[in-house]
């Protein structure tokens, strides 16, 4: 995963004990430890990354959750998103690989996502296994793009693949969606279409 700077974590599975948190692939402890993946396609298609699959699947959600490291490893520097618009414009793009595949997500929201289901503040990024709707991917975009502490002009599409980064942020997480890059989109169009992003 390169976010701004280059992390080769380890990736694993969302279905992992506490304990393993804290644990690499090998079982030695490590302070960074792991990358969490939740991995969610829509009913009927398959993706696997261990098995070499094509990840390119319409609609897809993939959500990678990373402790916030004061040292920058892991998502450690993913916080810099929320202190600087300048951090945004700068590094607009997220880059996913695996020994298979390579794909590059552009960010249109950034996010401080509280907890409480009750505030204002919340949003249920870690429930959307699927959309069953265009209507409900829509909405769902709407809400992210309100909540964003940046208002990005980047349009997203039901068809698009979502890649959602998250981090601890105090009590709250912090929370990055970026939608993958499509066939045909210049690299150049997309981030002059960041770099037109305002506080909000």
């Amino acid at each position: 995963v390169g976010v701004g700077h280059q992390i080769q974590p380890q990736l694993v599975n969302g279905k992992i004990q506490g304990h393993q948190l804290r644990q690499g692939v090998v079982g030695r402890w490590e302070p960074a430890a792991q990358l969490l993946m939740k991995r969610q396609v829509q009913p009927g298609k398959k993706c696997s990354l261990l098995q070499g699959l094509p990840l390119v699947i319409p609609g897809r959600v993939l959500l990678l959750h990373g402790h916030n490291m004061k040292d920058g490893t892991m998502f450690g520097r993913l916080t810099q998103y929320e202190k600087s618009i300048d951090y945004l414009k700068a590094h607009p793009f997220v880059d996913f690989s695996t020994l298979w595949h390579q794909e590059r997500y552009v960010i249109f929201a950034v996010v401080d996502v509280s907890l409480d289901t009750s505030s204002e503040n919340f949003l249920d990024y870690f429930a959307h296994p699927r959309f069953s709707s265009d209507a409900e991917f829509a909405s769902y975009i709407r809400r992210a793009e309100l909540a964003s502490m940046y208002a990005i002009p980047m349009d997203v599409k039901p068809s698009d693949a979502l890649l959602t980064l998250s981090t601890c942020l105090e009590e709250n997480r912090l929370v990055v969606i970026a939608r993958r890059q499509r066939d045909g989109e210049s690299k150049a169009s997309l981030r002059e279409t960041v770099n037109m992003a305002v506080r909000q």
